[in-house]
């Protein structure tokens, strides 16, 4: 089977300086104490589909002490959770769930960007990628405009898929976990782990960075949405 390099999916620098996005998600867990790491918490991993209510009561409680929390204690959290969660959900110190809240200055292009990991597509694209057959998934954020036209949009719930090439010889700290990288250059992804029928996916490695397959970019340049940019990366 030929599968088709996919794409890094990212905000177009240009239309994102005409609209502004502040807020966060309706719980974050605490980050993480480390005697080797210091105090630390992950950025780019989010489940917006994950209502707060929905989660596992330990996880709920967690998130009210604030942070950062012991190392004993996130592993007690983490065997209170066990397999509650799906398979797919990679919850760590940091981990955000639930509708996002922000504040809006400005007229949001198609697809608009709180951070470059955190992507949301106006509701009538949405819908119509969703109508074209692809497998999305997402929720209503909770915008207030300070400035410019309302509009409705989703949250894109982007999972991790993919991964770095040479991911197998990077390793974790023995005490906390913590997969301490900087992002090379150049993405380089290891094309065994790629999954060409997720439209849109994480990096594991580096969940500050999304994946787009060539359909999905396709579909996007045809539909002639604006806001979004499509670097080329590599694989081995």
């Amino acid at each position: 089977m030929n599968v088709q390099r996919p794409y890094l999916f990212k905000p177009d620098k240009e239309i994102s300086r005409t609209y502004d996005l502040d807020g966060t998600h309706e719980l974050g867990l605490p980050g993480i104490s480390c005697p080797r790491c210091g105090a630390w918490s992950t950025v780019g991993s989010e489940y917006p589909a994950i209502a707060a209510k929905d989660l596992p009561l330990a996880l709920r409680r967690a998130a009210k002490k604030g942070g950062p929390i012991s190392v004993d204690e996130w592993q007690s959290l983490r065997s209170a959770v066990g397999e509650a969660l799906p398979a797919d959900v990679q919850w760590e110190p940091g981990t955000q769930f639930g509708a996002l809240l922000a504040d809006v200055k400005g007229n949001l292009p198609d697809v608009a960007w709180l951070t470059p990991w955190t992507c949301l597509l106006q509701q009538r694209a949405y819908e119509e990628l969703l109508a074209r057959g692809f497998d999305l998934r997402g929720r209503t954020p909770k915008l207030k405009w300070i400035r410019g036209t309302p509009a409705k949009l989703m949250e894109v719930d982007v999972r991790p898929g993919v991964r770095l090439a040479g991911w197998r010889s990077h390793q974790p700290c023995e005490i906390c976990g913590r997969l301490a990288l900087t992002a090379p250059d150049t993405i380089v992804l290891d094309r065994k782990t790629y999954d060409p029928s997720i439209p849109v996916q994480r990096i594991v490695d580096l969940t500050t960075y999304i994946v787009v397959s060539p359909k999905m970019k396709e579909a996007i340049e045809r539909m002639g949405l604006s806001g979004a940019a499509f670097p080329a990366l590599q694989w081995e």
